[in-house]
């Protein structure tokens, strides 16, 4: 069992982004604002250029009165300047130099990109559908949904890909198999991190809050269903068809309504994730 240490996720202050999606941003901020709308959307469907814009506009140093829990909102706040200099500080993932390179040629990055876009794709929507929940805080919420395990898969690629193939081996929940090998889960990983950026409950996983306040349950409704549709590799625990229709319930939504937008859903799952 590897142990570890959480202090290694918190010392990190921005996660990596592949090359080419720097270079897409950065196309766009050279041909337009970077408020323009095109510029908002390729930072909404990077989860670690996303992850830094929220972590600096929910920063002391901006001093806003109330936490931001909306990626369009947090670009709005923070102005075209702030923007690209964000990006500009975002690392670069070195997928083929470094001690780790023979384990981060193995991860499919884009795949866990997609993954999060389209589980921020089905929660914008169902927000957009069902009354009680804020679109772009719940879009926003799915596409942050996976960053602890983007955080894992970036900043420790060996114990991750020991851990995936374990998971894919003996079917057990990726998160349990995290837990046994590592002794925490990336849901953890992902749980210190947005408390350490300042981020907002409806951010933060928290799913004390009942039925359609509760944005956690609506993003792992999403991540249920993108996995059902084949966007994700290792479905999460409640994947089948009752506990889909279970937390349907917790929510107050009607699994017949949802299930009617299906095509509706996926097709626009699949555009948002063809992004990358």
């Amino acid at each position: 069992m590897t142990c570890l240490d959480l202090k290694r996720f918190l010392d990190c202050p921005a996660l990596p982004t592949l090359p080419e999606q720097i270079a897409k941003v950065l196309d766009e901020t050279g041909r337009a604002s970077a408020m323009d709308y095109n510029i908002v959307q390729i930072i909404q469907f990077d989860p670690s250029i996303a992850s830094r814009v929220l972590q600096v506009a929910n920063s002391r140093l901006y001093g806003y009165p109330a936490q931001i829990g909306s990626l369009q909102q947090a670009a709005g706040l923070l102005g075209p300047g702030v923007i690209k200099s964000i990006i500009l500080t975002t690392p670069i993932l070195e997928r083929y130099s470094g001690e780790d390179s023979q384990w981060r040629v193995q991860i499919d990055y884009i795949r866990l990109l997609k993954t999060s876009a389209a589980t921020g794709a089905i929660a914008g929507e169902l927000a957009n559908v069902f009354e009680g929940f804020e679109t772009d805080v719940c879009f926003t919420a799915g596409l942050l949904h996976n960053l602890g395990r983007l955080a894992l898969a970036l900043l420790e690629p060996e114990p991750y890909i020991r851990c995936l193939r374990m998971a894919e081996e003996t079917g057990k929940p990726l998160l349990e198999v995290e837990k046994e090998r590592l002794g925490v889960t990336h849901e953890e990983i992902y749980s210190v991190l947005s408390s350490h950026w300042n981020y907002p409950d409806t951010l933060r996983r928290n799913k004390s809050a009942a039925g359609k306040e509760n944005v956690a349950a609506l993003v792992d409704l999403s991540a249920r269903l993108a996995a059902q549709w084949g966007f994700e590799t290792l479905s999460p625990a409640g994947t089948g068809q009752n506990g889909v229709r279970e937390l349907c319930e917790s929510l107050g939504l009607s699994w017949q309504a949802v299930d009617a937008r299906q095509a509706e859903l996926k097709n626009y799952a699949q555009q948002v994730s063809g992004q990358f």
